[in-house]
């Protein structure tokens, strides 16, 4: 399947976290409890998750990719006297290598770089997608995706822009019944969102005609590396900002309207509700 532009302007929206309230499940329910079990950090569980959760929802880390993220939390966590057994020296040197950082990426450089804890930090990663997948059966998108995407359909292309699977993208969004009303799904097999976010523009549509839709500060890097705008989704505020975008920034942004300080502001309280550090 290939992206094919249609309409003048262009919408990338991230799936985790923006479409769909799957962040927490993520992390809170996956990833630290897989990450709890493979690594034995029962005695340290209650300092691990506090970092963890911090590093990857209420900070201005959030939404980074699993891999570094596991570092920081390892990190901090042996910072803090804790975790002093754990040596993820070849967890760094994969994330430095250039490989994808992506279950596929992690087994090929594995493949040329055996490594014990490379293999522990693998078993985790496809447990917590397993502990994920199980938990996000029923996963729905937050109130007001389905009416804004249909409304910006009208006069956009919209791509699914994400670091998740291609495969449970094409799952959540298709459960969902909002596959029909997006043009591409494009997941971590089509490369980084700045990635994605070129190929689309490699199309034909120009910066000033392109909006990213995302809920971390790594979606808005990877719209500015592709000159295109950025609209946050704030987290404990996504209903609102999804109405919102369907009132009144959509049509500013097709009636190029939606300029630098309409970013900014929006942009500005976007991050001072990340470094509040608030739980929602």
């Amino acid at each position: 399947m290939e992206f094919l532009k249609e309409k003048a302007f262009f919408v990338g929206i991230d799936s985790d976290g923006t479409a769909f309230d799957s962040m927490k499940i993520k992390h809170t329910f996956s990833f630290i409890p897989a990450a709890i079990q493979v690594f034995g950090l029962e005695d340290c569980e209650e300092v691990f998750r506090e970092i963890e959760e911090r590093i990857n929802l209420y900070s201005l880390t959030r939404g980074i990719n699993r891999f570094p993220g596991l570092l920081m939390t390892f990190e901090e966590l042996k910072a803090a006297g804790y975790g002093t057994e754990i040596q993820p020296q070849d967890l760094k040197a994969y994330i430095e290598s250039g490989y994808p950082l992506s279950n596929a990426g992690l087994k090929d450089w594995l493949a040329k770089s055996p490594s014990a804890f490379g293999q522990k930090v693998l078993q985790w990663s496809e447990l917590g997608d397993g502990y994920f997948e199980k938990l996000t059966e029923d996963i729905r998108p937050y109130d007001g995706v389905a009416e804004a995407v249909e409304h910006m359909r009208k006069a956009a292309d919209i791509m699914v822009v994400s670091a998740a699977s291609s495969k449970g993208l094409e799952k959540d969004w298709g459960r969902a019944g909002l596959t029909e009303k997006v043009n591409f799904i494009a997941g971590q097999e089509f490369g980084k969102k700045a990635q994605q976010l070129m190929y689309a523009k490699e199309k034909g549509f120009t910066g000033e005609r392109m909006l990213m839709v995302g809920d971390a500060p790594g979606d808005y890097e990877a719209a500015k590396k592709a000159g295109a705008w950025f609209y946050p989704i704030i987290p404990g505020m996504e209903t609102e900002c999804w109405e919102k975008l369907r009132e009144k920034y959509f049509d500013l942004f097709v009636s190029e309207q939606y300029d630098k300080d309409v970013e900014a502001a929006l942009y500005d309280e976007f991050i001072r509700s990340l470094e509040s550090g608030k739980r929602s």
